[in-house]
């Protein structure tokens, strides 16, 4: 009869009374805790380098959203915020289009996947390689999942399926890309062709980040202590 229902709820019909309250008290928390909530921890972040030395007790205040990541990444818990929300919003965009879902799924994925692996955020090596290999183990699943999904026919499913195979094979080819760049600075280090200078090392250390505070707190007890054998 051409009317749809919601997914969990199939007795409501969309627009009858029913489904509006229901919409507009989505819509309201939504806004007072998604947007709302995001827009808070957003500003948090924006102001944490300054507010971190001038304001007592912020970094205990925001600590839930600043601890877990390195001192130059500080703002990666928005990040997750935004790959939460992007991830969510999928099923709610493409409510019965499954083929749209994966598509959608895949560059989300993707995309944070190939940022995880540029940028390493966590302060730990295991929570790093953690969250790289949850996110690749996803993107693997989503596109396996794709063979279950009922199958276009014409232009439109091959442009479903060219889509896919191109997502998969540039997350395939950036994270290669980024295991070999890793590998080859890694066999530089090991042969001594990298500059090993630790006045050259702490000056690097130092402009990376936007105060002294978080300056410091990124060395290392190595460094310290070969910038005191260098000055003698």
């Amino acid at each position: 009869n051409g009317s749809s229902s919601l997914t969990k709820f199939p007795d409501i019909i969309c627009g009858t009374p029913e489904h509006q309250a229901l919409y507009i008290a989505g819509i309201m928390a939504t806004l007072f805790y998604g947007v709302g909530f995001f827009t808070v921890c957003l500003m948090a972040n924006f102001v944490a380098p300054a507010w971190s030395l001038s304001v007592p007790h912020f970094t205990q205040y925001w600590r839930f959203l600043l601890y877990r990541f390195r001192v130059n990444r500080w703002y990666w818990g928005s990040v997750l915020m935004v790959r939460a929300f992007l991830i969510a919003l999928v099923p709610i965009v493409y409510p019965s289009d499954p083929n749209a879902q994966v598509v959608s799924l895949l560059v989300v994925l993707s995309v944070f996947l190939v940022q995880q692996c540029l940028i390493m955020p966590w302060k730990t090596t295991l929570l790093n390689v953690s969250d790289t290999s949850i996110l690749t183990m996803l993107v693997i699943i989503v596109g396996a999942a794709s063979a279950y999904t009922p199958q276009l026919a014409g232009d439109e499913g091959d442009a479903y399926t060219g889509m896919i195979m191109c997502v998969l094979a540039i997350c395939a080819t950036v994270v290669l890309g980024i295991l070999i760049a890793g590998a080859v600075g890694a066999l530089k280090v090991a042969c001594g062709m990298e500059s090993q200078d630790p006045g050259a090392q702490l000056q690097e250390k130092l402009v990376r980040v936007p105060s002294v505070a978080m300056a410091l707190s990124l060395l290392t007890l190595d460094d310290i202590c070969k910038v005191y054998a260098e000055l003698g």
